[in-house]
């Protein structure tokens, strides 16, 4: 039953504590993407791992990414705000020790690593579109509207942007540069009222 078109959508912007879930969002994909996009070299140049390993990394990646969305939908309605905070943490962290290990880590590390960030990402994505929705109310459609608007726009400015950091810093100063923007996202959440209050 809700308004669409340009007036529910200039509403729905207005909205301060939505404004604030859009930007921890873009944050959010913003440093997903902009790592991801460039993961494949990042492990080509491991050492030790083999391009059939790459595969298999990548493939346990999105199983834990699959066992996160399920997890999440378990607890979001009780820990919504934990568990988003929890993912952005698990990213940051992850995405820094990627970056600053490097060439030191081994196998097993470099597994836990690639799990426990796709785990934090798919927690992030059904974590972030739940805060929309809760704090959005009636105005869930327009709403959802601008968070995919949002969404996709942060995801191909993040592979811009990786690009320009990999340029500039490479694989390594990529992965901890997008690290500190995780970091950026936690900073926007818990800085005024929790998403969905």
């Amino acid at each position: 039953d809700a308004a669409v078109g340009i007036a529910a959508l200039a509403e729905v912007a207005r909205n301060r504590p939505l404004r604030r879930v859009y930007i921890a969002a873009a944050f959010t994909v913003i440093a997903h993407f902009g790592a991801f996009t460039f993961i494949e070299a990042f492990l080509r140049d491991m050492p030790g791992v083999t391009a059939p390993m790459i595969a298999v990394l990548l493939f346990a990646f999105g199983a834990a990414g699959i066992l996160g969305n399920v997890l999440t939908g378990i607890f979001i309605d009780r820990f919504m705000r934990p568990a988003i905070a929890l993912g952005l943490v698990v990213m940051a962290v992850a995405l820094a020790v990627l970056g600053r290990g490097g060439a030191q880590l081994d196998l097993a590390a470099l597994v836990v690593l690639l799990v426990a960030w796709g785990m934090a990402f798919a927690v992030l994505m059904v974590g972030l579109q739940a805060a929309v929705l809760r704090t959005a109310g009636t105005a869930a459609m327009p709403a959802s509207a601008i968070y995919t608007a949002v969404f996709n726009t942060a995801g191909g400015a993040g592979a811009v942007l990786g690009a320009a950091v990999l340029g500039e810093a490479g694989l390594s100063g990529l992965m901890l540069s997008a690290g500190g923007v995780a970091v950026l996202a936690l900073l926007v959440l818990v800085s005024g009222r929790r998403p969905g209050a």
